[in-house]
């Protein structure tokens, strides 16, 4: 597993969503395909890396979009 704190993990995550959807929008307003794939492409890494390490790291259960301090499973303190 990825040895970052979730707080790097959701930093990482909100930037290539943000950044995804940018391109995706350009891609629309320009009539781009390739940047619309392009921010299709980021997103979807995005989704990926969201799914795949943002989780509790006691119980290792998906934190979906937890922001607090405590897991919603499993009670333990959350960095």
């Amino acid at each position: 597993m990825w040895k970052n704190s979730l707080h790097t993990v959701r930093t990482i995550v909100m930037r290539l969503y943000l950044s995804g959807g940018g391109v995706l929008l350009l891609g629309v307003c320009f009539t781009s395909m390739l940047l619309w794939a392009v921010g299709v492409v980021i997103l979807l890494v995005g989704l990926v890396i969201h799914l795949r390490y943002y989780r509790c790291p006691v119980c290792g259960k998906f934190l979906d979009r937890n922001t607090g301090a405590f897991c919603s499973h499993c009670g333990a303190k959350i960095q």
